[in-house]
This record gives C-alpha cells, structure tokens and sequence, in this order.
C-alpha cells in the first residue's frame, strides 16, 4: 500500500496489534533510493519508507527485528531496460524488509 505517513503509521500500527503473542509481522515496501531511478514508482516520497523507520516507530521495546534491510532484485522499467540511476550505471532496485 502507498500510504502518505500518518495514515501508514496508523496501519501499521494495528497490523501490529493484530499479531498474536510470539507470532511474526512481515512489512515489506520500496526503498527511497528507488525514486532516482527507471523504476515505476509513484513520484511521491511521502509514500516511500525504510525499514528502520517503521521499527523506530512500532517500538523496540515491543518487537525484535529479525531482518531489517534492504534486499536487492534485479527489475527493468515499463520499456524493458535494466533499472539504471539518473548517471545510467546499471543497477539493482531493492525492496525494504522488515
């Protein structure tokens, strides 16, 4: 979901809630350094966030984090052309994992 941060925090938030006592909560979500590249990727960086700012915000006191990283993948653009930066190195996107 492209949430502005309000509104994702909330969701968050209660996705959070809903998870049972030793159970786990996987959030995955674009990068922001994807948003200087090809990929197709709403050109609004209020809906792009890291996987350490989600922990941040759902409390270390209450969650360990297992994984929080950014994983890369190999992607191409609507035009089929390998991801690349504004510099045109080739490059990967990577998804942010927590």
């Amino acid at each position: 979901m492209h949430l502005p941060q309000e509104p994702r925090d909330a969701l968050f938030a209660r996705l959070a809630d809903a998870v049972a006592k030793g159970g786990s909560l996987l959030i995955i979500g674009h990068r922001p350094a994807d948003l200087q590249t090809s990929a197709p990727r709403p050109p609004m960086p209020e809906l792009i966030f890291n996987a350490a700012e989600v922990a941040a915000k759902l409390g270390p006191e209450h969650w360990t984090v297992l994984i929080g990283q950014a994983r890369a993948r190999a992607a191409a653009d609507p035009a089929r052309r390998p991801i690349s930066t504004q510099e045109r190195e080739a490059r990967t996107v990577a998804d942010g994992v927590l």
